[in-house]
């Protein structure tokens, strides 16, 4: 029970609902107001309680202790302590022997060779980690003199504190687009969450049939999807409401398309490859149709990528550097409705041709140029001699093939779809008379005003004889 005399007075501003609320109360003796920066918060948010201890009457009574107390889900900023008593300030930094922090409370014991004289304002900040609806925020007690001893503990304040309203963390949920989705085959559906807290679940429904459920991890859930049934699904992202977090949902139409089907792959025959000399490795793709690309594989080593034409067909002039059989494999990366599949040949590979004479190639330099605007590669081959074929690569990826003229310079025109510092390969295939070679060169390939970079497109590769491409 309070004492003798004693009253609460709880006083809320008026205005927004970011304005302090505060209570008030005391005996005959002592008085306090607790003050709680805002009135309205949201879970999460970071509040500045305020405490003032002063003599309630003319006497001279002396304060030795002070006690914040508050729910254990207000959680302590820590160094934000201070306390103001006689002119001076100290704080949980100052004085951290005179500071001790538990779970509910927050306590400030003075030494009793300096008493504290009335009034005394205790300042903190707390985070609130409570789930929502009306909070009591606790209350103070405090300790002083009487008659120049200690009086007993003055308890009755405890919770007297006035009351915040904590609301939820409004949250949402974002499908990203699902494309390409088949029946029989899975796909990933992933829902970016904001303020949605990590290892909550999320749950994914076809209509009113849940498809799959995953924790929220770096601000995003995902789920691999595999449809049955064509047509356009209502796909939907929920996450629940929580005590501290709102609830959200996000919807979005999803196309499924019919079943892939498998395709195969096989290795054409390579006769007479030779090393020094370019041999022609072809990959013959089922069913038939442009799309993908083909990886070929030398012994288990990638040694280039080439686009699927629409006859299903992929080639790379690869040249031998080793007498013996090779193991050529070619990986089909798929296409839309077509699965990938892989096919392998063994290449026998004869020795060099005695008398065979040496080559080099380079690239010529090139001006910077922009994405999807035209420019022309060069490779010069020596000594210079008619016949030929010179292979130009981005990186690993051909971007198309061109006849070396009597001068031995290959020209292809190529429009790049890609920004970037790009690494150019120009392999000459060597002739009855030259062993093949090779020679790199760098490109700078600027984005295009005010658009964004482009992707690879590998559906138009150059011919013999000065072609065109467009490519990486």
């Amino acid at each position: 029970m309070m004492a003798t005399g004693a009253a609460l007075v709880v006083v809320t501003s008026a205005t927004a609902q970011a304005a302090p609320v505060s209570a008030t109360g005391g005996s005959e003796q002592m008085k306090f107001t607790r003050t709680v920066s805002q009135g309205v918060v949201t879970h999460g948010d970071r509040v500045t309680l305020t405490n003032t201890i002063e003599r309630n009457s003319t006497n001279a009574w002396m304060l030795t202790w002070f006690r914040d107390q508050h729910p254990t889900c207000l959680d302590l900023v820590p160094g934000t302590v201070s306390w103001t008593v006689g002119g001076d300030t100290y704080t949980q930094v100052s004085n951290p022997s005179e500071v001790e922090v538990q779970d509910d409370a927050l306590v400030v014991d003075n030494p009793l060779v300096s008493l504290w004289n009335p009034p005394l304002t205790v300042t903190a900040d707390y985070t609130v980690n409570c789930a929502a609806g009306q909070l009591r925020t606790g209350g103070v007690e405090w300790n002083r003199t009487q008659w120049n001893v200690l009086a007993p503990l003055n308890e009755e304040f405890l919770n007297a504190g006035p009351t915040i309203t904590v609301n939820r963390v409004q949250t949402a949920l974002a499908l990203a687009p699902v494309v390409g989705a088949r029946v029989g085959t899975p796909v990933e559906v992933t829902a970016t969450a904001t303020n949605i807290p990590d290892g909550q679940r999320v749950t994914f429904h076809d209509g009113g049939t849940q498809i799959g459920e995953a924790q929220v991890s770096g601000g995003a859930a995902t789920i691999q999807w595999t449809p049955t049934v064509t047509g356009t699904h209502a796909i939907e992202a929920r996450f629940a409401q929580t005590g501290t977090h709102a609830g959200a949902v996000s919807t979005q139409n999803v196309s499924v398309g019919t079943p892939n089907v498998s395709s195969t792959t096989t290795v054409a025959p390579v006769p007479a490859a030779q090393v020094g000399r370019g041999a022609t490795l072809t990959a013959v793709v089922s069913p038939l149709g442009a799309g993908g690309t083909i990886e070929f594989r030398v012994d288990g080593v990638a040694v280039a990528t080439a686009p699927v034409g629409a006859d299903g067909r992929a080639n790379y002039l690869w040249v031998p550097e080793r007498v013996g059989d090779h193991t050529v494999t070619a990986v089909f990366s798929g296409r839309d409705g077509v699965l990938g599949s892989e096919g392998s040949r063994t290449v026998a590979v004869a020795a060099q041709e005695p008398g065979a004479v040496a080559s080099s190639t380079t690239v010529d330099e090139v001006a910077p140029g922009i994405v999807g605007d035209e420019m022309t590669l060069r490779a010069r081959v020596s000594p210079a001699r008619a016949g030929g074929t010179v292979t130009f690569l981005d990186g690993d990826v051909v971007i198309g093939t061109a006849t070396v003229g009597a001068d031995g310079v290959a020209t292809l025109r190529w429009t790049p779809a890609t920004a970037g510092q790009r690494v150019v390969t120009a392999q000459f295939a060597g002739t009855s008379a030259l062993l093949a070679s090779e020679g790199t060169g760098s490109v700078v390939v600027n984005p295009k005003p005010d658009a964004p970079s482009g992707s690879l497109d590998l559906g138009s590769l150059g011919s013999s004889g000065g072609g065109s491409a467009t490519g990486s």
